[in-house]
C-alpha cells in the first residue's frame, strides 16, 4: 500500500473514532423521558394518559422505596401545579428512571393537579460535560 493511501486510511479511522467517542458521550449522558426535560413538558390539567405518553414507561403502583426517608434521600428539583392540602397516597402516580423520580398527583377528575421532580444521584462526568456543552 502506498503512503498517501495509508495516510488517508488512518485519517478515516481517526475521524471515525472521534465521531464514535462524541456519540458515546452524548449517549451515556442521555437521561431519557423520566428526566428534567420530560418533567418540563408536564402541565397541570393533563390527563394521566397524556402524562404517560410523555414519560413513556408505566408508572409504579406503589411509593418507591427510594422516596421514603433514609440516608440517601432524594434531592428536590422542581414542582408544578398547586401546593394544596396534604394528599393521600392513592391519588399519586410515580415514574422512575436512571436516578430521577417524578411524582404526579392525579385529582378526582383524573387530571394532573401537581407534579414533583426528584433526583437521586450525583451527575456523572459525562452528564456534567454534556450539560456544560449544551448549556442545559
Amino acid at each position: 500500500m502506498n503512503r498517501p493511501r495509508k495516510r488517508a486510511l488512518w485519517s478515516l479511522v481517526l475521524f471515525a473514532l472521534v465521531i464514535g467517542f462524541i456519540g458515546l458521550v452524548f449517549w451515556l449522558g442521555a437521561d431519557g423521558p423520566v428526566s428534567p426535560a420530560g418533567f418540563r413538558r408536564l402541565q397541570p390539567g393533563m390527563s394521566r394518559y397524556e402524562v404517560q405518553s410523555i414519560l413513556v414507561v408505566q408508572p409504579s403502583p406503589n411509593v418507591p422505596q427510594r422516596l421514603r426517608p433514609g440516608p440517601n434521600e432524594p434531592r428536590f428539583l422542581q414542582q408544578i401545579g398547586s401546593d394544596g392540602p396534604a394528599k393521600s397516597d392513592h391519588s399519586w402516580a410515580y415514574w422512575e428512571s436512571r436516578g430521577y423520580l417524578i411524582c404526579v398527583y392525579i385529582s378526582d377528575n383524573g387530571r394532573v393537579d401537581s407534579a414533583i421532580l426528584f433526583e437521586f444521584r450525583e451527575l456523572s462526568l459525562w452528564q456534567k460535560l454534556r450539560r456544560w456543552l449544551t448549556g442545559g
